[in-house]
């Protein structure tokens, strides 16, 4: 699978053993801003898998 947007690789590179406190913290958001951004960015991942399969 190919990511296309640039946050979604951004978000995987990142989330990489770090708490979403820790996220919050280094990109000046609130925990549910983190929250929800992860959230949406694995809701369109999902989508793709299942509009272009894995």
């Amino acid at each position: 699978m190919q990511l296309q947007n640039g946050r979604e690789k951004f978000f995987f590179k990142v989330l990489d053993g770090k708490s979403f406190e820790e996220l919050a913290v280094k990109f000046g958001l609130g925990y549910k801003g983190v929250t929800v951004v992860y959230y949406r960015a694995i809701k369109k991942i999902r989508e793709r898998i299942e509009k272009n399969g894995f």
